[in-house]
């Protein structure tokens, strides 16, 4: 960790003579499980678990007094460093190179991800994912598949007119695969098209490539389209379509028919804002193209009030497998939590009781599923 350190400190030593307006900010964040088990198999006191955790995340962030160029970069959980840097040369050039999807200008989703509960905790969270993982999270929204703080990349993006967006993106590196140069400005391209309609919202439609191959998964050429909008008196609303393509090589392992995959999102209020109620509702659906698979279906609730000593989360959430053939699937969770700032610290403290795994794969038989329990608790402190 000293090293990381000494690392961002030279990062800083560099940037201020280059750049007029440097920043240096953080968190220190703390959790702890005060006991986590399941109702089918715990006995005796001794069944119930407890563990915890902490991050430290310190920030250097440098801008120069044009703000045509800037950069930052972040020591993580006190374990690993990413960064970026950016240039914008005029307003219809801007390039972007390192950790891109950080801070990032692209469109993706809002309530369907994790803007549901807009948490600011980065290691204790809500449960986020759909009952059961029947969806991941921000289901049917634009996902890379540029790994986050991983892959170091470049993104360009054009701004031809007022509200007209060309951003694209490569990797130079990815983990655990081959780095060509075909692979990498060709076969894991990025790219979006994102227009935003003044008053109105913001349309966007987005298409990952890959390289050919005999794997499934690594071949799947990616197509997403999206809608966000608001209106009323502080209401959204969002829609995501995604389907894959086909991209393997060999016809005797033919890639399966994908699902078309759909996310729906809506809220009333806002969290970010502060907005003293907010309502926030999020849908997900699989629907397969061929009649063996499963259709899978996630639906959350999210109700929250602010009651001036705390803010009270009341999110319930479903999840719904319906195989091709046998009984339905059900998964649900019930996660209320509180958060509160008091005199710097900011506090979460909730109970989380569902069925199924919210960390593991997708549920398949709810007769082996144990109904499980856990009381989070944690604390951060921002600087």
């Amino acid at each position: 960790m000293k090293k990381l350190v000494l690392i961002l400190v030279v990062f800083a030593l560099i940037a201020t003579p280059v750049f007029s307006q440097i920043s240096i900010g953080g968190m220190i964040e703390t959790y702890g499980i005060l006991g986590t088990g399941d109702f089918n198999t715990q006995k005796e006191i001794d069944d119930i678990k407890t563990n915890g955790d902490w991050g430290l995340d310190i920030a250097v962030t440098a801008v120069n007094l044009p703000r045509t160029a800037g950069g930052k970069a972040v020591l993580v959980n006190g374990r690993h460093i990413w960064a970026y840097g950016w240039w914008k040369p005029s307003n219809i050039l801007f390039l972007k190179t390192g950790n891109i999807f950080e801070d990032s200008t692209w469109a993706a989703d809002d309530i369907s991800g994790l803007g549901f509960h807009a948490n600011k905790f980065d290691i204790v969270r809500p449960l986020e994912a759909y009952a059961g993982n029947v969806l991941r999270l921000g289901h049917g929204f634009y996902l890379p598949t540029i790994e986050l703080g991983v892959d170091p990349s470049m993104q360009l993006t054009l701004s031809p007119i007022d509200g007209l967006d060309f951003n694209i993106a490569v990797p130079f590196q990815k983990r655990g695969v081959r780095n060509t140069i075909t692979d990498t400005y060709v076969g894991n391209l990025h790219f979006q098209a994102v227009y935003y309609f003044d008053g109105i919202g913001e349309a966007a439609v987005s298409f990952i490539n890959s390289p050919d191959s005999n794997d499934q998964e690594i071949a799947a050429k990616r197509i997403f389209a999206q809608w966000r909008m608001s209106f009323g008196a502080n209401m959204r609303l969002e829609l995501g379509v995604n389907y894959d393509l086909s991209g393997q090589t060999e016809t005797s392992n033919n890639h399966p028919d994908r699902p078309i995959n759909f996310g729906l999102g809506f809220g009333m209020g806002n969290l970010e804002t502060g907005d003293p109620m907010v309502i926030n509702i999020r849908l997900g659906a699989s629907i397969p193209s061929i009649d063996t698979d499963n259709t899978l279906f996630g639906f959350d609730v999210l109700f929250s009030y602010d009651l001036g000593i705390f803010r009270l989360y009341l999110p319930v959430g479903l999840g719904l497998v319906l195989p091709s053939a046998g009984d339905p699937l059900v998964a649900w969770s019930f996660a209320p939590y509180l958060t509160k700032s008091f005199l710097g610290p900011y506090l979460f403290f909730g109970f989380n009781i569902y069925n199924g795994s919210r960390t593991g794969d997708l549920i398949t038989n709810l007769n082996d599923v144990n109904l499980n329990w856990s009381i989070p608790i944690g604390l951060r402190w921002d600087f």
